[in-house]
């Protein structure tokens, strides 16, 4: 049985009895009982099923609720109630420290991808954080996220995020997909857009995080239209967004799927998009034989001909 005085220190423990093995060994656990249990929930607060093992092995002080442990995941398929992952996920490291301050290493395969990452806990809280996923697959990520495969590629992500505190961010990020491609019928079922069968797109996000602002440069590469930002910004507190952005299509008629209007030609331009409560965006082009201005506010748009 868990002390439940230390329970009470660590807070909620998520236990499922489906785990399939969990080994532990460690200085004084003979003599503890629940003391494997004390650590592997401090540990893991995940549900893991019956087709994962999970091996914890190291010391931990009950008295001074420190520990120093290894840990290895290895499982078949992960589910939750919000989502099924049935790919194979393998994560080895370490864990040390205490309560309060802990320290955590690991690395393995996620996604079809190599993983590592370091960070370190306060106060169950997050910080100095380092990783780096290295040619995943973006639609495997997008499931093991919990979220719809909108889209699929080769994702290469690194991260060093000091501090993920809103009113003090600081950190950069680094984000490029590879071979990208549109999974063009689920958003047409989920959203009421078409896009072409073969929606194809390469993309390179580059940001950092200073106080509570986030910024970034974009670069979209696709067979539909290109893309490019310089400055970026996104603010944590207001949730509002501005961007500025230069755009270049190539060919209009490619658009068809999306716009239901038949269009020929190509048309470079340049502009603004703010959103905050509402969208609004500007579009400035030369393309068409003359200078055309337009401005959307919400779902309205305006278009002046010079």
């Amino acid at each position: 049985m868990i002390n439940p005085h230390f329970a009470k220190e660590i807070g909620e423990i998520d236990f499922n009895s489906d785990v399939s093995k969990v080994s532990i060994v460690g200085v004084g656990m003979k003599s503890h009982a629940g003391v494997a249990y004390t650590a592997f929930a401090t540990m893991a607060k995940a549900n893991i099923n019956s087709m994962a093992d999970v091996d914890v092995d190291g010391d931990f002080d009950i008295v001074k609720k420190s520990f120093n442990l290894t840990y290895k995941i290895d499982a078949k398929k992960i589910e939750t109630k919000e989502f099924k992952f049935n790919e194979k996920v393998y994560i080895k490291g370490v864990a040390v420290g205490d309560i309060k301050r802990a320290k955590i290493f690991g690395l393995g395969k996620v996604a079809n991808s190599k993983v590592e990452f370091k960070l370190d806990l306060e106060d169950k809280k997050p910080k100095n954080i380092t990783a780096k996923i290295d040619r995943a697959s973006l639609k495997k990520l997008l499931l093991l996220a919990g979220q719809k495969p909108y889209a699929d590629g080769i994702v290469t992500l690194v991260a060093n995020i000091p501090s993920l505190d809103k009113q003090a961010l600081k950190g950069s990020a680094s984000l490029d997909i590879k071979k990208g491609y549109a999974n063009s019928k689920l958003i047409k079922k989920d959203f009421k857009v078409e896009l072409p069968l073969k929606a194809v797109f390469n993309l390179g996000v580059k940001a950092n995080l200073e106080a509570d602002i986030a910024k970034a440069k974009i670069t979209l590469l696709s067979n539909l239209l290109n893309l490019k930002t310089k400055k970026s910004f996104y603010n944590v507190k207001s949730n509002s967004f501005e961007s500025d952005y230069q755009v270049d299509i190539k060919d209009l008629a490619k658009l068809y799927p999306l716009t239901k209007i038949k269009l020929k030609g190509k048309v470079k331009g340049y502009g603004d998009i703010k959103y905050k409560k509402a969208l609004t965006a500007t579009l400035n082009t030369s393309s068409l034989g003359g200078k055309i201005k337009t401005l959307l506010v919400a779902d309205r748009l305006t278009a002046y001909l010079t």
